[in-house]
């Protein structure tokens, strides 16, 4: 069921929840979501997340099919990494729909690999595909394949201090008025872009 997640763990079905999903509640889990689905958000409430990563090092996200339920909601996220460092997230397939969504958040967190993911952001209005905000750095964003459907959506997003991230050999589509590949805010220094 969802909650707090503090081992790690191959789901062996799917996972559903009206608010937050997965919380990582300690360092070195492995969440393997066996190709299974997680269903976030269905219930009224905004800020909440399919997998939250708060505080936590060393989380493997792998093989999962993360879900926003409720299209009405906003500032929610398939997966947010704050104030974390070392975790892979990589070969999930994550869907998110609303206004002011993200696919997977990265806020204040450095050293993460995420790679081979698909992400599709179906947005009303500014939602973004992978999101980088204030000392985010250090990361490495390759191989991903990006949509976004809707008004002023972008792929991917640098905002605020962000630096030293390497995002190479992605694949970006925004379809709709305003859409945007890359979003380059304040402070965007020392990125490698291929």
């Amino acid at each position: 069921s969802c909650g707090v997640l503090s081992e790690s763990i191959t789901l062996p079905g799917d996972l559903n929840s009206d608010g937050t999903c997965v919380t990582i509640g300690a360092n070195d889990i492995i969440l393997d979501c066996n190709n299974k689905k997680i269903t976030y958000g269905k219930g009224p409430s905004n800020n909440v997340y399919g997998v939250n990563i708060n505080k936590f090092n060393n989380t493997i996200v792998k093989n999962c099919n993360i879900i926003k339920a409720n299209s009405n909601t906003i500032n929610t996220v398939g997966i947010f990494l704050n104030l974390s460092k070392d975790n892979n997230i990589t070969n999930n397939n994550i869907i998110t729909n609303g206004s002011d969504n993200f696919g997977i958040f990265i806020l204040n967190s450095s050293n993460n690999s995420v790679s081979y993911n698909i992400i599709n952001v179906s947005n009303f209005l500014d939602s973004n595909g992978i999101y980088l905000q204030s000392y985010a750095y250090d990361n490495n964003i390759k191989y991903n394949t990006i949509e976004t459907y809707g008004e002023s959506g972008t792929a991917i997003r640098m905002w605020d201090n962000v630096y030293g991230n390497n995002i190479s050999y992605n694949r970006l589509k925004t379809f709709q008025i305003y859409a945007f590949g890359f979003d380059v805010g304040s402070n965007i220094y020392n990125n490698t872009f291929s």
